[in-house]
This record gives structure tokens, sequence and C-alpha cells, in this order.
């Protein structure tokens, strides 16, 4: 996320002890664009800029694991959930990404990235779980994301999950 954007700046929380997990340091500042344009949607402020957030007031907690191309390990997603899942704060996750795989098991779906299922269903089993909230997905594939097919097979990762679709 850039941090201090105009629309976003008063929103922010401090970046985190290890917010990058791209580059292992504690700027999560966004050098892809993607994560920027989504932290506004969701929590632009209300500053008479002509537009807002639908959460105007949240708090925004970045977390970067994704390099500037858009890319990703399964290693580095795992590790922003297990630091997501240590700050009491943070009540909602939005993962605007996705898997183009296809799972028809819970044992399926965790074999496609087994650290980052376990980690997802750690956050999904706290005494009080957050919420995580996946695209159903953007690329035009009839089936949604594996993300979201991991929702279908797994009843506690479900309780605290939502896959969005919008068409």
């Amino acid at each position: 996320v850039d941090a201090d954007h105009s629309d976003i700046n008063a929103n922010m929380a401090s970046f985190t002890t290890g917010s990058d997990t791209v580059n292992n340091d504690n700027d999560a500042s966004d050098d892809n664009g993607h994560g920027s344009h989504v932290a506004g949607i969701i929590a632009a402020e209300k500053n008479n800029s002509g537009m807002h957030g639908v959460a105007y007031d949240a708090q925004i907690y970045a977390f970067k694991a994704f390099d500037s191309a858009g890319s990703r390990t399964a290693a580095n997603i795992a590790s922003a959930f297990d630091k997501v899942k240590a700050i009491n704060e943070i009540d909602i996750i939005n993962n605007s990404w996705g898997t183009n795989a296809d799972c028809t098991s819970a044992a399926s779906c965790r074999a496609l990235a087994p650290s980052v299922y376990d980690s997802w269903l750690a956050l999904s089993t706290l005494a009080t779980p957050k919420i995580s909230v996946f695209a159903a997905g953007n690329d035009g594939e009839d089936q949604p994301s594996a993300e979201c097919q991991t929702m279908a097979y797994n009843s506690d990762i479900s309780a605290v999950s939502v896959c969005v679709v919008a068409v």
C-alpha cells in the first residue's frame, strides 16, 4: 500500500515488523499498484475528495507478500498470514489474489499450498477468528479460485471466509 497516498494516509496503521515478506523488512510499500487500488476501494478516507471507500473509517494494516510483478511464494503468503494472526486489532483480511487451480476435497486443496492452507486455517480457528475475504477470480475462468473452492471443503475456514463474486 502507498501509505502516503492522500486518500488513505490517515487510515494507515504503521507498517509492522516484518510486514514485507518479499524483501524481509518492515516496509510493505506497494511497488505494483494493485494493493493501493484495493485499499482505496475499501478504506479511502471521507475527506471531501469526491469519493471514499466502503469502510472509510477502517484502519489499514499493510502486508506485502507479492513482488512488483505480482508473483508470490506460498512461504511469503503463509508468513504474512502468521504475522496478521498476532495482531489483535485486525478483524478482516482482504486477499485480492487467487490461485488458478482446482481442488475437490480438503486434502486436495491443502496439497496446493500446505503452508498457506495451514496458516489460513489457524486464522480461522482463533478464539476470535479473523474474517478472510477472497475474490472468486479475475481471470474469466469458469470455476472460482482454489481459495474459494477451499471454503467448500473446510467448515472451519468457510465459517469465517467470504468468496466475493461480481458480475
